[in-house]
């Protein structure tokens, strides 16, 4: 049988320059730069990556806005009289100042532009195709001047509203009383 001591003698021998068994404990000058090396690495990327999130964040917020501003002036367009709303191609129209100003004071430079356009759809002349577009870019950035403007594009339909009659009774709906006298179907006619 083998005692603990040999086995110990045995595994410093075949093992003992690779794990450094009973030699000095600590870590040497390379193994130090090494896991610096790993830790920098790693707080790096971190901060990378925060830095990246932020921007995305902007980006969407921004995105959000110009989103809500076309879909208010698409609200506005659709609640107008059919006859009111006449066709127009790529018409500028006025942002909410309030909006404007909330986004400027997140995003510094930011610039916004609103169009719109009513086109006649169909052949019966009673339906509008309203196309919103919100576009915007980063003034203050120097990628600005090379990249496009980036937008939002809404589309929606708006029909001419019919006028509203009230429907008249047709000759089966009609009752008589005991008069002879003819009312429409569930109405009260009659002396008490």
């Amino acid at each position: 049988m083998v005692s603990p001591t040999d086995t110990r003698r045995l595994f410093r021998r075949t093992f003992g320059r690779v794990f450094r068994v009973g030699r000095k404990r600590g870590f040497t000058l390379i193994e130090s730069a090494v896991a610096l090396f790993v830790f920098v690495a790693g707080l790096l990327t971190t901060f990378g990556a925060m830095g990246v999130s932020q921007m995305v964040g902007r980006q969407a917020e921004v995105r959000n806005i110009a989103h809500s501003l076309a879909r208010q002036k698409i609200e506005v367009l659709r609640s107008l009289d059919f006859s009111v709303r006449k066709e127009t191609v790529d018409e500028e129209f006025a942002l909410a100042p309030d909006i404007m100003k909330t986004a400027q004071e997140k995003v510094q430079g930011l610039q916004m532009r609103g169009r719109y356009t009513v086109t006649l759809v169909g052949s019966t002349g009673t339906l509008h195709q309203i196309t919103v577009k919100v576009q915007w870019r980063n003034a203050g950035s120097q990628v600005a001047y090379d990249k496009p403007w980036s937008e939002v594009l809404l589309t929606t339909l708006a029909t001419r509203q019919p006028v509203q009659q009230t429907p008249q009774p047709t000759e089966g709906e009609m009752e008589t009383d005991k008069r002879g006298t003819s009312s429409p179907t569930g109405g009260q006619v009659g002396t008490r």
